[in-house]
């Protein structure tokens, strides 16, 4: 049976996404289990949210569960906060 194209675009999307996340990593010397180890609003982790929101199409949720950064609603106040500061 033929995928659709959605789907193959929504599997190219996610492995686009966690080629950020894998390339971020290994640019930090960071191990999978240093997501976990590191707090919620570690500095290095927000960067890394902020190249998968520039250059993926990863929801917030799905960005705050795979860098272990608590809920999407805490991720979302941290990056606007963040930007805000940034603007100054």
């Amino acid at each position: 049976m033929r995928e659709s194209f959605s789907e193959e675009r929504a599997e190219s999307d996610a492995e686009r996404a966690e080629g950020v996340v894998k390339d971020g990593l290994r640019g930090l010397r960071w191990s999978e289990g240093d997501l976990e180890r590191r707090a919620k609003g570690d500095p290095q982790k927000l960067k890394l949210a902020f190249q998968l929101r520039a250059k993926t199409t990863a929801t917030i949720q799905w960005i705050a569960q795979r860098l272990k950064m608590g809920t999407s609603t805490h991720l979302n106040h941290l990056l606007y906060w963040h930007r805000r500061e940034t603007r100054r």
